[in-house]
C-alpha cells in the first residue's frame, strides 16, 4: 500500500499506519480497548460495486475468513465487539441500492448474523446520508465497557452560506435519543424505532425523513 511522500503525519495516523505495515498493508484490523471491548476495523472497499478488479476472487485479502475467526475467538474469550468500515452491507434506501457485490454481501451478512450476539454496534460511511440498519437478528455515544451504543449527535454545514461567507459552521441536526424519544440506540431500540418509521404518518417517519433530506431543504430554502 502506498502511503505517499509526506512524513509528516499525526501521531495517530502513524499508529495506524504501523498496523498496516504489520498486516501486510491489507487495511483491516482489530484493537482491544483499555475497558476489554473489542475493535475491528474492515476494507469493505474490497467488495465495493465499483471495484472490479475483486470480482473474480473469492475472498479478497482473506477478509472474510479473518473477520470469522476474529469474531469466533472474541466469542470465546467473551468480549463485545465495535465494527467500523467505509461501505455498508444492507440496502441503501430509498433508491434501494447494493453497494457490495452479492457474492461477498452475503457471506459478510451471515458472519455478523452469526456472531450478532456480541456485535454491540456497527458503524459505516459512504451513505452521504443519514441513516441506520438493523440486521434481523441483532443490530457517536457509548458505554465505553460494554460497546453499548447510547446516542448520536448529527451535525451538518450549509456548504452555500459557507462558500458565500468563506468560513464554516456546523450546526447541531439532532440529538437522537431526544429526536426520536428513545432511552438508547441497541439493536432492539432501533428495530422498534425502523417498524415506526414504516408508517409515513408517524412522527418518526416525518422525522427522520426531516433530518435525511436536510440538504434538499436548505437548498429549496435558498430558491
Amino acid at each position: 500500500m502506498t502511503i505517499g511522500r509526506t512524513t509528516n503525519f499525526h501521531p495517530l495516523t502513524t499508529y495506524f499506519i504501523t498496523i498496516l505495515s504489520k498486516d501486510g498493508g491489507r487495511a483491516y484490523y482489530t484493537v482491544k480497548t483499555p475497558h476489554g471491548l473489542r475493535i475491528i476495523s474492515l476494507n469493505t472497499n474490497l467488495y465495493y460495486t465499483s471495484d472490479k478488479a475483486t470480482v473474480n476472487v473469492s475472498d479478497p485479502a482473506d477478509q472474510l475468513q479473518w473477520l470469522n475467526a476474529t469474531l469466533v475467538n472474541a466469542k470465546t474469550s467473551n468480549e463485545r465487539v465495535l465494527i467500523t468500515a467505509h461501505i455498508s452491507p444492507g440496502v441503501h434506501t430509498p433508491r434501494s441500492i447494493l453497494w457490495m457485490h452479492e457474492k461477498f454481501h452475503t457471506p459478510l451478512a451471515d458472519i455478523l448474523q452469526t456472531n450478532a450476539d456480541i456485535i454491540v454496534g456497527m458503524f459505516f460511511k459512504h451513505d452521504h446520508s443519514d441513516g441506520f440498519k438493523v440486521l434481523p437478528e441483532k443490530t457517536v455515544e457509548y458505554d465505553r465497557t460494554t460497546g453499548r451504543p447510547l446516542d448520536i449527535t448529527q451535525y451538518y454545514l450549509d456548504l452555500i452560506t459557507a462558500n458565500q461567507n468563506a468560513t464554516d459552521n456546523w450546526e447541531v441536526e439532532y440529538e437522537a435519543t431526544k429526536a426520536y424519544e428513545k432511552p438508547d440506540l441497541t439493536a432492539a431500540t432501533l428495530a422498534k424505532l425502523a417498524r415506526r418509521i414504516k408508517n409515513p404518518g408517524s412522527k418518526a417517519f416525518k422525522n427522520y425523513w426531516r433530518f435525511y433530506t436536510t440538504t434538499l431543504i436548505i437548498v429549496l430554502n435558498m430558491l
